[in-house]
């Protein structure tokens, strides 16, 4: 997502979110990363609809699709939100 369109989604800007956890935008993730990590050993991708939080209280519905991947001996995840 490009800086300007995850600004006008959430309302923080990028120096608001330096150093901040997905958890901040996405309070659900962190019951989802369980989930995640399930469905990494069945499939590549999984899509989750997921609330989102913005800066000023409002919650949104969001599809977001996130893929696993390995490096450096570290899990990680990106998420696309569309």
């Amino acid at each position: 997502m490009r800086i300007k369109a995850a600004e006008r989604v959430f309302g923080y800007t990028p120096a608001e979110l330096l150093g901040k956890k997905l958890p901040l935008l996405i309070p659900e993730f962190r019951d989802c990363k369980d989930v995640l990590e399930q469905e990494a050993k069945t499939a590549p991708a999984k899509c989750l609809e997921l609330s989102g939080a913005h800066k000023n209280g409002a919650k949104m519905s969001l599809n977001v699709s996130f893929t696993p991947f390995h490096g450096q001996g570290k899990e990680y995840a990106t998420g696309v939100i569309p």
